[in-house]
């Protein structure tokens, strides 16, 4: 769980030219926890792409299972993410 308001405080460095939103921020969290999506930042995913829109797109082109599922898995605990983070 992060704790930070965006984009006031943020309480530990992260490569800003890639994250341009809170949104982008929270699934770039969410790619990190996994090696194989991981590899993505910085490569794939850099500051000049809507990462969103990549991502979703990679899950729908990706050949390999694997990665697929992992891109799957992250996508679900960001929207799961955003939903918690949005006020009521």
């Amino acid at each position: 769980v992060c704790t930070f308001q965006w984009p006031e405080v943020c309480t530990f460095r992260w490569p800003l030219t890639i994250a341009k939103s809170k949104r982008e921020f929270l699934l770039l969290v969410e790619l990190a926890k996994s090696a194989r999506t991981r590899s993505l930042i910085g490569s794939v995913l850099t500051g000049n792409v809507d990462v969103e829109a990549r991502v979703r797109s990679l899950r729908e082109r990706e050949r390999q299972y694997a990665m697929r599922k992992r891109l799957a898995q992250a996508l679900r605990r960001f929207e799961r993410a955003v939903r918690a983070d949005s006020p009521e």
